[in-house]
């Protein structure tokens, strides 16, 4: 029964007509959301505005990236909403998220638009894994796919190797551009993103595209070397406008903190000397020369290098060995001395 009726909810888009689309509006849902304050009507009124064309409500709000992308997500007649609250994963199998809300026009976003903040309570979340869920289920697998997200963007929770496995095939599958970026005036944590996957497949001639994007990726490469320990990180921009600079964060997948970061780089690699050991979330985001951001993220694993507990007991004996050393000369120093005073002691008896 829940395969089916998730089956009837993933294929709204491919009831609609030839020419709508679908754009997710995804809401992380977890506890840390719950303690920023309330963030949940400025977020509504800014994603409303954004779908109807209008301007983001003035002190609310920071934006960063392009002044046009906003553009590019306006709801037009026959097109559709699927809201999609996500925070702990509900099942193994796709979606793994609870089954998004379908949502004919964008005032019906008032009544299902999680405001209330006890709605916020989900233990832990993977962003990452619900933006792709959000933009699978916008494409339907055969267009582009808009996204609309609101989250803190902080990476928490493993993943399953199925999960994982999805992840992996999805964004080969997809260019991600991150167009533009709104920090919530009352705590920067409280983001909104509007995020565009494009098809790396060329589109049926058919269908038109309906708006200008860029047409750049990145695609990224990490290694792993032994000696001297090191993470090598390397990219390539492919398409057709190239990216002025780069920047790179590798955070903790456990804590989310930043463990390494370089930004404005003009290279197309960096090195991580000794990471720690550990599983670590990266991110490469590149600024195109037409104002538009490119963005790969993935996960990879550290082990240890295996010869820390080797190094811990050379060092033990060799402190071993100096202690001993000291005591000894200490002890023949205490010797010679001794020897040196006795006859003083006998004349003075005497």
């Amino acid at each position: 029964m829940r395969r089916l009726s998730f089956l009837v909810a993933s294929m709204l888009a491919l009831a609609l007509p030839c020419s709508a689309r679908t754009v997710s509006v995804a809401v992380d849902v977890s506890g840390s959301m719950a303690s920023y304050g309330a963030w949940q009507r400025d977020a509504l009124s800014a994603i409303r505005a954004i779908l109807s064309g209008g301007a983001v409500p003035a002190g609310r709000w920071r934006t960063a990236g392009a002044e046009t992308a906003p553009k590019s997500f306006v709801f037009q007649n026959g097109d559709r909403i699927l809201l999609i609250p996500f925070g702990d994963v509900q099942r193994a199998d796709f979606p793994f998220f609870k089954e998004p809300v379908a949502v004919a026009q964008v005032a019906g976003l008032e009544e299902r638009f999680p405001l209330d903040a006890s709605r916020f309570h989900d233990n832990r979340t993977n962003k990452t894994l619900a933006e792709v869920v959000a933009a699978r289920l916008a494409a339907n697998g055969e267009r582009d796919a808009d996204v609309i997200m609101v989250s803190d963007f902080l990476v928490d929770a493993r993943l399953t190797p199925e999960q994982s496995q999805f992840l992996n095939e999805a964004q080969s599958t997809y260019a991600v551009h991150v167009l533009s970026t709104l920090s919530w005036i009352g705590n920067q944590n409280v983001q909104i993103k509007l995020i565009h996957y494009a098809a790396e497949a060329p589109a049926p001639a058919a269908t038109p595209p309906s708006k200008t994007t860029s047409t750049s990726s990145l695609k990224v490469a990490t290694q792993l070397i032994k000696s001297p320990r090191a993470l090598h990180v390397s990219w390539t921009t492919e398409g057709t406008v190239p990216a002025t600079k780069y920047s790179v964060v590798i955070r903790n997948a456990k804590t989310s903190a930043v463990v390494f970061s370089k930004t404005n780089l003009a290279t197309r690699s960096v090195t991580w000397n000794n990471p720690e050991t550990g599983s670590f979330a990266w991110t490469v985001s590149g600024d195109l020369q037409d104002g538009a951001r490119v963005a790969r993220s993935g996960m990879v694993a550290i082990a240890g290098s295996g010869s820390g507990g080797m190094v811990f007991a050379i060092v033990a004996l060799i402190a071993l060995a100096a202690a001993g050393l000291w005591w000894a000369d200490k002890a023949n120093l205490l010797r010679r001395s001794g020897s040196k005073r006795k006859p003083d002691q006998r004349g003075i008896k005497a």
